[in-house]
């Protein structure tokens, strides 16, 4: 992929920087069990590239970790550990990323990089036969070179509630 990066996302329409970037991503099943990945990225100033893996455990879920570097704007890692289950009546996922030094990618470019911490937990069960209880909390911690917001640390608890409406189609 390539083209220009976006600026001001979600406040203005057709805000593109006059930089051109580029990405890239692969995967490769490398059996039933195993898929390896692999992630690249650059614009002028910030490039990265990392590569990671997933490892399904029969019916009882995936896993997945990662591991990127970055150079140019910022020199670090990222890391990345996941886990998810999705049944036909129960998803769990659970996601954790971590930066170190001044780790960069794309959406650096337009002045906020990534987060230092990244915590996601999300769980999803049915209450009645058309509903679905769903529960989430995210935590975020900022990079700690960025000098407004150093140490700004976020919690987001949300619940959320589906219900079906009409009749069922088979």
């Amino acid at each position: 992929e390539g083209g220009f990066l976006r600026r001001n996302y979600g406040l203005r329409s057709f805000d593109y920087g006059g930089t051109p970037g580029a990405s890239g991503s692969y995967r490769y099943g490398w059996s039933d069990t195993l898929t390896l990945e692999g992630h690249g990225e650059g614009a002028a100033g910030v490039y990265n590239a990392g590569g990671g893996a997933l490892l399904r455990f029969g019916q009882w879920g995936v896993a997945n970790a990662a591991l990127g570097g970055s150079t140019g704007g910022g020199s670090g890692g990222q890391g990345v550990l996941g886990y998810q289950l999705i049944m036909p009546r129960f998803s769990f996922i659970a996601q954790t990323s971590r930066t170190a030094g001044g780790y960069r990618d794309l959406a650096s470019i337009g002045g906020t990089p990534p987060p230092r911490i990244f915590d996601q937990l999300n769980l999803s069960v049915p209450i009645l036969r058309t509903q679905t209880l769903g529960l989430s909390y995210i935590h975020s911690h900022a990079a700690d070179d960025i000098p407004t917001s150093a140490g700004l640390d976020t919690g987001i608890v949300s619940r959320s509630e589906e219900r079906r409406v009409g009749k069922e189609c088979r």
